[in-house]
């Protein structure tokens, strides 16, 4: 494929993932352009810089960042480059590795130091959660930490909706406002404040006819 068409495939993904308010590196952009291409369509290094390129040029919607962290991968620890939305952190990113300084780089300035090889990656994650519903329940009031500004969902809360086949769970907020969440290492996810809100409790309930989680201040 030429450098028009690499980068049309690209921009697609990329508008697919900030669409669904997703957490991605430009390695996780790389991938889903070869699943939809069907194969090595291009280098990792060229499919990245046209993601920087799209961030840089605001292709990107004005809610996102990018924040540079560490990602904990089966070849090693490397930092890369990770976009998200407002309403979630670089480390919502699955493979965003524990007590890492988060630094969100300045629009115009160089982003070359995106260092996150081709390799596939593995899985790293992880965080404690604050509250446990009894396994009979279907709802559970959770409070938003305090260093962190966000809520933790119970995985018991998660074993009563089936896992989906994407394995993203759908989290309902109030005014319409939906979220896809895939589960960390310790079976929990945790989702920002700032996409339900203000306050500092949130009342999280199962749906089951929808098969998804409604959020709602409590």
């Amino acid at each position: 494929m030429n450098d028009g068409q690499v980068q049309d495939v690209v921009g697609a993904v990329v508008n697919d993932y900030t669409t669904g308010l997703e957490v991605f590196s430009a390695f996780d952009i790389t991938k889903e352009v070869r699943t939809r291409e069907g194969g090595h369509v291009a280098t990792h290094d060229r499919i990245k810089s046209f993601v920087h390129q799209a961030f840089r040029g605001m292709e990107m919607p004005t809610s996102y960042r990018q924040t540079l962290i560490t990602l904990a991968t089966t070849a090693g620890d490397f930092q890369a480059f990770v976009y998200h939305p407002d309403c979630a952190s670089a480390y919502d990113h699955p493979l965003a590795k524990k007590q890492t300084v988060q630094v969100t780089i300045p629009d115009g300035l160089d982003d070359s130091g995106d260092t996150v090889p081709a390799p596939d990656f593995g899985s790293d994650d992880g965080d404690v959660d604050d509250s446990e519903p009894s396994p009979s329940t279907d709802s559970v009031v959770v409070e938003v930490t305090v260093s962190e500004q966000r809520i933790n969902i119970p995985k018991k809360i998660l074993n009563k909706v089936p896992v989906p086949s994407t394995g993203k769970y759908r989290f309902n907020g109030d005014g319409g406002k939906t979220i896809f969440r895939s589960p960390n290492e310790d079976g929990r996810i945790r989702i920002a404040a700032s996409f339900l809100g203000s306050k500092s409790k949130y009342s999280v309930t199962v749906d089951s006819d929808n098969r998804s989680i409604n959020i709602s201040p409590a």
